[in-house]
């Protein structure tokens, strides 16, 4: 294939100003799941579950699959 004369960044370089601030959006909302866990009187362990399993219906589990990527990296 002959290479582009002209090359542009793509969508996800555009946007990669934007990842950080959604990363600190995702802690937040986390940690406030946890904190009302904890007023409500949870546990640490079912407040921190409560606030995992927000993240992973906010992402997808986007990161909480990484055991099984490593393993499948093995």
């Amino acid at each position: 294939m002959p290479p582009r004369t002209e090359t542009r960044p793509g969508r996800l370089a555009q946007a990669a100003w934007a990842i950080p601030v959604l990363g600190i959006g995702l802690g937040l909302v986390a940690g406030f799941v946890y904190g009302a866990g904890s007023a409500l009187g949870l546990t640490p362990l079912l407040a921190a579950t409560a606030a995992v399993a927000v993240q992973v219906w906010l992402t997808g589990a986007l990161h909480e699959d990484a055991l099984g990527d490593v393993a499948d990296g093995f």
